[in-house]
């Protein structure tokens, strides 16, 4: 739906008295590259555009860039800075402009398994902090137990095979695409 190599979750979060549609953009990169801000402002048009389409109500769009790559992190963060504005600039037109800013985490610098998250999280993650480096091959050896104990839980099924495919086709140079749609977060 958004491109070649994203994949979109929509989540619905408890807010005061019903429930809150979210999406959640996640941008697996390995390389940095300068216009991200202009790209995840793209992706999120075309969300949105995709849900009028399908006649459902536009819901709010958080990206998340998950980087595994060599070099020291540095495009911009933000639209203003992509547009190169001087602080006054960015002071006069913040109101117009809207921040854009996407939440970050560098996986080369990161030690997952320190991480205070979910397993499955952790294990996603150590997936692409696996094939930054190169090794996703060695990660499904390491894996592969608890790939199987996952495999055997009806409800885990389809996780585990995402994250299978994802490696395989990752391992073979070809693109990935996903769209999990409803899943709840309480």
């Amino acid at each position: 739906m958004l491109g070649q190599k994203t994949s979109d979750l929509l989540f619905s979060l408890p807010l005061n008295e019903g429930r809150l549609g979210l999406f959640l953009l996640f941008e697996h990169l390995s390389n940095p590259p300068g216009n991200l801000p202009l790209r995840l402002h793209q992706y999120k048009g075309a969300a949105w555009a995709h849900q009028i389409k399908k006649g459902e109500k536009p819901g709010p769009i958080i990206c998340v860039v998950l980087y595994h790559g060599k070099e020291t992190w540095n495009p911009p963060r933000t639209m203003a800075q992509w547009f190169k504005l001087t602080g006054g600039e960015q002071t006069l037109l913040a109101k117009y402009l809207g921040e854009g800013e996407y939440a970050f985490l560098d996986l080369s610098r990161v030690e997952v398994e320190a991480l205070e998250i979910r397993a499955y999280t952790k294990m996603v993650l150590s997936l692409l902090k696996s094939m930054g480096e190169g090794k996703e091959l060695e990660w499904l050896e390491r894996n592969a137990r608890f790939l199987d104990e996952l495999l055997r839980e009806p409800d885990r099924k389809a996780r585990v095979g995402t994250l299978i495919r994802y490696c395989l086709q990752a391992s073979a140079g070809a693109t990935h695409q996903t769209s999990g749609r409803d899943a709840e977060v309480d």
